[in-house]
């Protein structure tokens, strides 16, 4: 029998996430038109969505602050490659792209980006977010967790769902490693 690392838990676990963020977002897209299918991935399209892993984070600069402000921003550049696409273009492929933002993100984030290209027909980062899990069980289970915070989990218990339920969410991490 084959043995499955984390790794491979992982990788397997960030394309069901895409898979179902992508059927979401086809279901966010629907029309009632019988004439309009729009499909999510699109070899023509302007635009792409997709998870993304962190392939370098460099540090820029600060940018300039009025002496009566308090600056907590920093300039980097951000490397980016797609892991799996949810909409538009397939083919972004590798980009940096210069953000502006508080500090620099772990090494093992996954990303949601969406690019559009400009008029030159380079790619732009339109926005991105941490890619995160959430799932809510049985108000039992949170009796038995206990204070899930105060432990090395990473889980972190957000809040009570409804009738009691207890709601965990994480950061989905990817492995950055040379070797995968």
């Amino acid at each position: 029998m084959a043995r499955i690392t984390a790794h491979d838990l992982r990788a397997k676990a960030l394309r069901v996430f895409a898979l179902l963020l992508g059927g979401l977002m086809l279901g966010a897209c629907a029309t009632t038109s019988d004439d309009y299918a729009p499909s999510p991935i699109d070899k023509e399209a302007d635009f792409a969505i997709y998870v993304a892993r962190i392939v370098d984070m460099d540090f820029i600069e600060l940018p300039p602050c009025p002496e009566d402000h308090i600056c907590l921003s920093a300039l980097f550049d951000l490397t980016l490659e797609p892991v799996e696409t949810v909409a538009g273009h397939p083919g972004v492929g590798r980009q940096t792209f210069r953000v502006l933002q508080h500090s620099a993100y772990r090494d093992d984030i996954a990303l949601l980006a969406h690019v559009r290209r400009d008029g030159d027909g380079k790619w732009q980062l339109i926005g991105r977010r941490v890619v995160s899990l959430n799932v809510c069980i049985s108000a039992d289970a949170q009796k038995d967790m206990g204070d899930l915070n105060a432990t090395d989990s990473r889980w972190f218990l957000e809040n009570d769902g409804e009738d009691g339920e207890a709601c965990l969410s994480r950061s989905y991490r990817v492995h950055n490693g040379a070797d995968r």
